[in-house]
């Protein structure tokens, strides 16, 4: 039982040593594809050692079938792509859009609700590396400077993109954990206003929005509450947001913020892909590409797109988005509806957060947010087996 556990938190942390030397890529490029390669060999055997001798999370039978139709439509995505040489099947190995994002549904079949504390503990040790290295390119972002933004966003993804779901677990945190937590809140929501970073500033936004909702839920006299709060959401927002965007400080943001810079793209993705049924039907596979000029520096064809259910489209075609919909939306609607369980209820928030997100991001790739939403779908279907709020999640009283 003691190997297990430990070649357990050895899976895990092969995972997210992936992820952190994701976000070294600006640094050391080599190193980089070194760590990403061991870490992958640690997470692939753990996993391969650890599938052989445990007992899976019991899930309906519909959603196995899903799981399996999933997985499957997966496979006819990789298999359809170009593997000419070594240096294809690497790319494929260490992109965040490779591989592993179309084998991501075999999470389901590790026990990640097992370590749902042990996995919150890492993610708050990371996002405080988020911090320390947004504070050693201080400088750079008080310039502005050229390439700050591309720096930032692989900072986020890598190392902050689970700011959400601690948000939304906030009262599962311990003192210390929510002190790191309101602390990179601070900094990322002063980073998203000051470089006009629409879809950070409004997943934060959102992410609070969700943590108001289970803070509400758990009140008894609910109406009683509802109108302090709501007196203070008008005064925010007639007196207090129109008076700090109307500041230079915020002229960046809202400038940008009603600025259509989407649209263009989303376009000429539809020009290419609409042009043959069975793209729409099938998509591309792991290296479609569409035809976007004037939009990448270096090629008309861009193999991604900012927008989740068009990326969907275009590595799996309709097929995949609808697939990739239900496996999240079912357990949504079991977290919310079906369940009792207050644990169920923040994992399905964070979910309904991600989907949410899709339209101005896309979390659809091998990412901390694509996994912890593999995380979450666990924790929900577990709930009848295990007591959440009995064993391994009971909050720290602080």
């Amino acid at each position: 039982m003691t190997l297990n556990m430990s070649r357990d938190k050895l899976f895990i942390w092969g995972i997210f040593l992936f992820f952190i030397s994701s976000s070294l890529l600006w640094i050391n490029i080599p190193v980089t594809r070194i760590l990403q390669l061991v870490s992958v060999v640690l997470f692939t055997m753990s996993y391969t050692y650890r599938i052989k001798s445990m007992r899976n999370t019991k899930y309906p039978l519909f959603y196995k079938i899903l799981i399996l139709f999933v997985f499957l439509w997966g496979l006819f995505i990789i298999i359809r792509g170009s593997y000419d040489n070594i240096f294809s099947i690497l790319r494929k190995i260490y992109n965040a859009d490779g591989i592993f994002e179309y084998m991501a549904p075999l999470l389901l079949f590790f026990p990640l609700y097992k370590y749902f504390k042990y996995i919150q503990n890492i993610l708050v040790k990371i996002l405080c590396l988020y911090i320390i290295f947004i504070f050693m390119n201080l400088p750079m972002i008080i310039n502005r400077s050229e390439g700050v933004i591309p720096l930032i966003s692989v900072f986020y993804i890598f190392l902050g993109g689970s700011l959400p779901l601690l948000i939304i677990f906030f009262d599962y945190l311990s003192r210390k954990q929510k002190i790191v937590v309101l602390i990179a809140s601070s900094v990322m929501g002063l980073i998203a206003i000051w470089l006009a970073r629409r879809e950070l500033l409004l997943g934060l936004l959102l992410a609070y929005l969700f943590y108001l909702f289970v803070w509400f839920a758990k009140q008894k006299h609910r109406l009683l509450k509802l109108i302090p709060i709501g007196a203070v959401v008008l005064i925010i927002y007639f007196y207090l947001l129109p008076t700090l965007f109307n500041l230079s400080f915020f002229q960046n943001v809202t400038t940008k913020g009603f600025n259509d810079t989407r649209t263009f793209v989303e376009v000429y993705f539809w020009n290419d892909i609409s042009q043959d049924f069975n793209t729409i039907l099938y998509g591309k596979g792991i290296d479609g590409m569409y035809y976007a000029p004037n939009i990448d520096p270096t090629s008309d064809y861009r193999y991604s797109i900012e927008t989740g259910y068009l990326h969907l489209l275009l590595k799996g075609g309709v097929v995949y988005l609808i697939l990739m919909i239900l496996i999240f939306l079912l357990p949504i609607i079991k977290g919310l509806f079906r369940s009792r369980s207050n644990v169920s209820k923040c994992a399905a928030l964070y979910l309904l957060h991600v989907l949410c997100m899709m339209y101005p991001g896309n979390p659809f790739r091998f990412l901390p947010s694509f996994f912890l939403m593999w995380l979450c779908v666990s924790l929900i279907y577990s709930e009848n087996k295990f007591k959440h709020e009995n064993c391994i999640h009971r909050p720290y009283i602080s």
